[in-house]
């Protein structure tokens, strides 16, 4: 009994999501890793992993090196704007607000 009541309060009680907020000091480095990861850098290591994955390939006889580099050049591509997607978003506060305090104080024998 104590256990669900537990379970439920946990469950109830909601916060606010403050992922993404604060931490200006950093965005001048993740502005650079973002360049770095979309802009020619990132090109040219996507198109290295792919050519790798394709000379393991011809030599191996199997797609999963091809595989790799496609999927290495889709993580550069598309991989910062997922992670921004990801670290911003939040979630709007609804439903009833339980206060933990208010709950009845179980003690056990």
């Amino acid at each position: 009994m104590i256990a669900l009541a537990a379970a439920a309060a946990v469950c109830l009680y909601q916060s606010p999501a403050l992922a993404g907020t604060g931490g200006s000091e950093f965005d001048a480095l993740l502005q650079m890793v973002t360049d770095w990861s979309e802009g020619t850098l990132g090109k040219v290591i996507a198109i290295v992993g792919l050519m790798m994955g394709l000379g393991y390939t011809a030599i191996g006889g199997g797609a999963r090196g091809a595989i790799g580099g496609v999927i290495a050049a889709a993580g550069f591509s598309y991989g910062p704007d997922v992670i921004d997607g990801i670290v911003s978003a939040t979630l709007p506060m609804t439903g009833p607000v339980i206060d933990l305090a208010s709950l009845p104080n179980y003690t056990l024998y």
